[in-house]
């Protein structure tokens, strides 16, 4: 069918084609990574539709009509919860959702969840390599994403809204970034951004080296993540400040 020079057409259009896709991609991640770890201003429906690609690599964003700002308080831990996903530490994902939640901690059964957000992230992170998936290859954010959701909603936690929207546009994000090129790797790619962005040492994103010991002094003005009561009043008192 495709004999003769229209075989070497076709192999040139696809080559081609693959490199304009695989550029697309690194340039939405890179987009991303910048609202959510430098800008905190967030396009709240980053999908394929909202998105124009010009001949010269530029790329348009429309329709922003739905976007979103994490508030002061959890802009910090929201980037300590995207490393702890990234490098596979499931206690600190927990702890990071129950701070981002609005139930009181007392009203939940946080070992039970605890345990149960450990065995939905082993579903698709590596127990002995926390950068790929059990079977090796990418890890799929976007369902990693889905299930931690689903995890948090049979527990009876509820995220509040600035977070909430930010998850979603983490996993709309993602799948339109695999859909163009399957072979992404999200987390490798995800981890130079935030020496880049946060000013973190190499060291604290090795997974050799969990150096987490800083996080106390910028994590919700320096008070203590469990602290249900002193986390809420931190919350009135700076929406009352602005």
């Amino acid at each position: 069918l495709f004999g003769g020079s229209d075989s070497g057409a076709m192999r040139r259009f696809t080559s081609e084609t693959w490199k304009t896709k695989t550029r697309l991609a690194t340039a939405i991640f890179d987009m991303n990574m910048k609202m959510f770890l430098r800008d905190n201003y967030i396009h709240g429906d980053l999908h394929g539709g909202n998105l124009m690609a010009a001949d010269d690599g530029t790329l348009a964003v429309f329709d922003a009509g739905l976007t979103c700002a994490l508030a002061d308080d959890v802009a910090e831990p929201f980037g300590y919860f995207l490393h702890a996903i990234c490098t596979g530490m499931s206690d600190k994902v927990t702890d990071k959702l129950i701070l981002f939640n609005t139930v009181p901690r007392e009203q939940l059964n946080v070992p039970l969840f605890s345990q149960d957000l450990r065995e939905t992230m082993q579903l698709y992170i590596g127990e002995k390599d926390a950068m790929h998936a059990p079977g090796g290859g990418p890890i799929n954010m976007g369902m990693l994403v889905g299930s931690l959701l689903a995890t948090m909603q049979r527990h009876g936690l509820v995220l509040r809204g600035d977070v909430a929207v930010t998850l979603m546009t983490m996993a709309i994000s993602e799948s339109l970034i695999r859909c163009l090129d399957p072979t992404f790797d999200v987390v490798a790619n995800a981890l130079p951004y935030f020496v880049r962005f946060r000013q973190w040492s190499a060291s604290d994103t090795d997974l050799k080296h969990n150096v987490w010991e800083k996080e106390g002094q910028a994590t919700n003005g320096g008070l203590p993540v469990d602290n249900y009561e002193d986390r809420r009043k931190y919350q009135i008192s700076t929406l009352e400040s602005r």
